[in-house]
């Protein structure tokens, strides 16, 4: 047996691997017989390892089995899939708190038991959560992104699904996704601290209340028919929309609501340049955007004319720089104190300079606030960032209802634009600058990526 590897911290040699590690889901069930076959065995000498390692006072009961059971199949193929990403190095991680297993087939217990197990075994690499230092100004360092426990089949995992015929190669015909009793719609409490990228905790859904049953209603529609397309370099989209501000006073479903795409390798998550060779049905596609979105909304809900031309245009001060800055301004409510994140390193990308030493950032903001007054009073009107994403994500919804409904035109949400077949960009033009209309009372700038 191999030694189990279990770390606190990130082995230097592997710890960019370990940042490249690919979102283990656990939504795939076996559906062949040798996939059923392994899942036997792995379950079998679970049980047996588990009483030699730390033997249970009781036996688990039937549902308890059954759960362990679904959570080997869906571990299983994710640790086999990541395998076959090289730049990862083999690696996957999922969230251990018990909010991040509402969507999946595993259990929280089940696979936690699997961890502790498995490694002992010999069958798993865990990695514990880690933070790593991130440099914020020269020389400075300030504590980064946490990062998720990193999770690695060993080679006797790999050599147990090769005995059944399973390689990291042909995962997909042995798994398929199964994404049944999942609801298209999920609650979000307001997160605690700023920290970009994580979530508040999930909250439960009143199924009586029409609001977020008429939702799940129009996405599950929408799945449903995204489901019969043919998808080409890239995951067919299986869409969520996720609310937020759940436990704050006057929540009335009207915060967030943005559509997020389940999966590891969604098209939301591609590099733009990647994104240009994903194909509908076998044609090239196209990406439908609306230019200044959430600047155009809070024009319009503030009720105040719309400046003409490019709302990023402010002489002496490049474009990236304005939009960046307006961006983050609409996301705090109020003027940043801080350059956006990864602002600098773009800038010095772009212009190969020190942004710092081109720009003061209180004259950039004193800029764009005299360009735009109406950021000041987005506090005032109400006219916060999680209910500027609820009315875009409407007017995204209804787009994508009308294409569907109407001329049976498949598109993907990617926040404010819309993935289409190029054949269908004008289409989607329309039925984009109408839902925008009828939502807030004006038409929106449209620009077409290819």
């Amino acid at each position: 047996m191999e030694h189990p590897i279990t770390s606190k911290a990130p082995i230097p040699d592997t710890a960019d691997q370990l940042r490249r590690a690919k979102f283990a889901p656990l939504d795939m069930t076996p559906v062949s017989p040798s996939a059923k076959a392994l899942e036997d065995d792995l379950f079998a000498q679970f049980l047996s390892s588990e009483e030699l390692w730390r033997p249970r006072t009781r036996q688990r009961n039937g549902s308890a089995a059954k759960a362990l059971r679904v959570t080997v199949s869906a571990f299983t193929a994710d640790l086999l899939r990541a395998r076959s990403d090289e730049e990862a190095g083999g690696f996957c991680w999922h969230p251990k708190g018990s909010g991040y297993f509402a969507d999946t087939l595993a259990s929280k217990r089940q696979f936690d038991a699997l961890i502790s197990v498995w490694t002992w075994q010999g069958l798993l690499e865990h990695h514990n959560g880690f933070q790593i230092e991130e440099e914020f100004d020269e020389g400075q360092m300030r504590d980064g992104q946490r990062w998720a426990s990193r999770y690695r089949a060993r080679s006797s995992l790999l050599e147990m699904a090769k005995a059944h015929g399973i390689t990291p190669e042909n995962v997909g015909e042995h798994y398929e996704k199964n994404l049944s009793g999942r609801s298209p719609v999920e609650l979000r409490a307001r997160k605690r601290g700023k920290r970009k990228g994580t979530r508040g905790r999930r909250m439960r859904i009143n199924r009586k209340d029409p609001k977020p049953v008429a939702f799940a209603q129009d996405v599950q529609e929408l799945n449903v028919f995204l489901a019969t397309q043919r998808f080409t370099n890239c995951e067919t989209p299986n869409l969520v929309r996720i609310f937020n501000d759940g436990n704050q006073a006057g929540f009335d479903w009207n915060r967030g609501g943005r559509h997020v795409i389940r999966g590891s390798e969604s098209v939301q998550s591609m590099k733009r340049e990647l994104r240009a060779d994903v194909k509908i049905d076998g044609s090239k596609t196209a990406e439908v955007d609306f230019g200044s979105s959430q600047l155009t909304l809070a024009y319009a809900l503030a009720g105040e004319t719309i400046p003409e031309g490019d709302l990023y245009d402010i002489q002496g001060v490049p474009r990236l720089v304005v939009k960046r800055v307006v961006v983050a301004y609409i996301g705090k409510g109020s003027a940043p104190t801080q350059w956006p994140d990864h602002l600098k390193a773009e800038f010095r990308e772009q212009y190969d300079k020190d942004l710092t030493k081109q720009f003061v950032l209180k004259r950039v903001v004193s800029l764009i606030e005299q360009k735009h007054p109406v950021l000041k009073r987005l506090g005032g009107l109400g006219l916060e960032i999680n209910y500027l994403q609820f009315v875009e994500s409407e007017i995204i919804s209804s787009a994508m209802l009308d294409l569907m409904r109407v001329s049976e035109v498949p598109s993907v949400p990617i926040h404010d634009c819309l993935l289409v077949k190029k054949k269908d960009v004008q289409k989607t033009k329309e039925a984009m600058s109408t839902a925008f209309c009828d939502q807030v009372g004006v038409k929106p700038t449209l620009s077409v990526k290819s």
